[in-house]
């Protein structure tokens, strides 16, 4: 697969099955990172966008927003992240900077939720996602498999 495709699996229409696509890498804008991703959760949110029930989201579908991966690439201004950081991405990434929740700097209100959503353009169950910076938050890294508990 090259550069510029991921892999993922995705609903072709409301109620179908998952089934392995092929898209072409979003671009990355300046504060945008990519994230190789190595885990990602289910959750019934996920279920509800599959069978369309909120009648919101657009088809193909490639569902996941509780993401955990790699950081691939970087956007021009990226601060406070490095390729090979290990991060954590929650169901929004990114926010529209425009509404008053967002240009009072509570972006976690934004209401434009389908296009700052994580799934936008793709989520999780995809082998990387694009997303703004300030939304895939450094985890530490794993514990090593000598220690018990960490």
């Amino acid at each position: 697969m090259s550069p510029s495709t991921i892999s993922g699996f995705a609903a072709r229409a409301a109620g179908q099955a998952l089934e392995p696509v092929t898209l072409e890498a979003p671009d990355l804008g300046d504060h945008d990172v990519r994230v190789s991703v190595t885990h990602c959760g289910l959750c019934y949110t996920d279920i509800h966008a599959i069978d369309d029930r909120l009648g919101v989201f657009p088809f193909p579908l490639v569902p996941g927003h509780e993401i955990v991966g790699h950081v691939s690439a970087l956007g021009d201004t990226v601060s406070g992240l490095k390729e090979g950081d290990r991060v954590r991405i929650g169901w929004q990434g990114r926010s529209c900077v425009q509404c008053e929740w967002c240009l009072k700097g509570k972006e976690h209100l934004c209401q434009d939720i389908v296009r700052c959503g994580t799934w936008t353009p793709s989520g999780g169950f995809a082998s990387a996602v694009a997303v703004d910076s300030r939304f895939a938050y450094p985890l530490p890294p794993p514990c090593p498999a000598k220690w018990p508990r960490c």
